[in-house]
């Protein structure tokens, strides 16, 4: 071990080391689900390695196009992007106010969202009966209830668009709508608040 040694780069020696990135990136799709159900908005690292691993394993990213329970990973990522646009909350002596995202994680996570959006049949998916949520906990603005991964996506990512909107950096904004706009010509039966979400944008 040598003084420049560092976390980081221990994991892209093992990502490395490991076949087509398979092995890694599932341990990280797990943990990363962990995190976003959990509301935890500390894991700009799960974000960045997810996205390595999808940018580099062809094998690994049509694993995760292809499997039946998209929620798992879908879900725990709009959690994610939605804790980075909440407004301050108080803290209080049991209640210590949560780090915000890194922008720089903010950006990484849309750019793996741009990717799974790009994929006609996945974002078909997110809007049928299989994907539907009967309750989102994590959402505070309004209480969602049956409502599916694609109208959870658009309402997340309106929220963010029009967060950022003002940004002097306005690529979130224009991230946020770039992965709408993909999944636009695939929805159905688009949940009202979601359709009220993008009217008033």
């Amino acid at each position: 071990r040598t003084s420049s040694a560092s976390p980081c780069n221990e994991t892209i020696v093992c990502y490395k080391a490991l076949h087509d990135g398979v092995a890694i990136g599932l341990a990280h799709y797990r943990d990363l689900a962990i995190a976003g159900r959990g509301g935890h908005p500390g894991c700009g690292g799960s974000v960045m390695l997810l996205y390595m691993v999808m940018t580099s394993s062809q094998s690994f990213r049509n694993m995760v196009l292809a499997k039946s329970e998209v929620h798992q990973l879908l879900e725990p990522l709009l959690a994610i992007l939605y804790h980075h646009t909440a407004p301050a909350t108080q803290a209080t002596p049991h209640r210590p106010q949560a780090p915000p995202v890194a922008s720089a994680s903010c950006y990484v996570l849309l750019l793996v969202l741009l990717m799974l959006s790009q994929d006609g049949s996945y974002c078909a998916r997110l809007h049928g009966h299989e994907c539907t949520l009967s309750s989102v906990a994590w959402y505070k603005e309004r209480h969602l209830t049956k409502v599916s991964l694609g109208s959870l996506a658009i309402i997340v990512l309106m929220r963010s668009a029009q967060h950022n909107m003002g940004q002097q950096d306005g690529s979130i904004a224009r991230n946020s709508l770039a992965v709408a706009c993909n999944m636009s010509p695939h929805m159905t039966s688009l949940h009202p608040y979601a359709a009220q979400r993008m009217v008033q944008l």
